[in-house]
């Protein structure tokens, strides 16, 4: 059978694959959503949240969003085949558009259909909310180690800064005592696992005391900074 329109081999009923998407076009159109990335960690805004997973996975969310489909097709999968995007690695302030290329795996009348399209989508780099604290005195807590054996210490202290870095809690400020060192961490449910963690795998004392800091503005309620001991003899 031949395409009504254009005298082509019909692939899909009366039409011939281009005549369709001419005719029904896959895509109806795009929301313009926007991504924020920060230009120190590489963590992407999505929906107003800062988000720890790949651009890859962001963008896999992004298109689900963002994409409104033809009712009719029926959409089986969107697989990424490519994206681009330049180097933002400390360059906070820039605009930029991430070029997608996109296979669309979709059904007409039960018919596999198959079509490429490339999409730029918008993004901005800034520092997300735990970066913007880093060259800062802010803080939330302050842990407090207390441990003997100073083999023992270098060992936690090392474990501590790798878990840092993972989790992107800074340290502002580390004061040596004579019997320990005092860590200033801007990240106070981190504190509170981490010495958790500690007591489980080499026992030892959890003290941890609270202090009123502010009172949040939107909320009006208070806003404490904590003071976590770990002591081991």
């Amino acid at each position: 059978m031949k395409c009504i329109i254009c005298g082509k081999e019909a692939e899909y009923g009366i039409y011939c694959k281009k005549c369709l998407l001419d005719k029904e076009p896959l895509i109806i159109r795009i929301k313009p959503l926007k991504l924020k990335i920060c230009s120190s960690c590489g963590r992407i805004q999505f929906k107003n949240k800062w988000q720890d997973k790949s651009l890859e996975d962001i963008l896999q969310k992004y298109l689900k969003e963002a994409i409104i489909f033809n009712d009719e097709y029926k959409i089986r999968d969107i697989e990424i085949i490519d994206y681009g995007i330049k180097d933002i690695k400390n360059k906070p302030g820039l605009k930029e558009d991430i070029k997608v290329v996109l296979k669309i795996h979709a059904e007409y009348r039960s018919k596999p259909l198959e079509e490429y399209f490339e999409l730029n989508i918008p993004f901005e780099t800034t520092l997300c909310n735990k970066c913007r604290r880093n060259d800062t005195q802010y803080y939330e807590a302050i842990l407090q180690f207390r441990i003997k054996d100073k083999e023992k210490m270098n060992e936690i202290l090392n474990e501590l800064s790798n878990r840092m870095k993972k989790r992107k809690v800074f340290s502002n400020k580390q004061i040596r005592q004579k019997n320990g060192v005092d860590i200033y961490i801007t990240d106070m449910d981190f504190g509170k696992g981490f010495v958790k963690q500690l007591k489980r795998k080499y026992g030892g004392e959890i003290k941890i005391t609270r202090k009123i800091y502010t009172k949040d503005r939107q909320t009006s309620k208070d806003v404490y900074r904590l003071t976590i001991l770990y002591r081991l003899e």
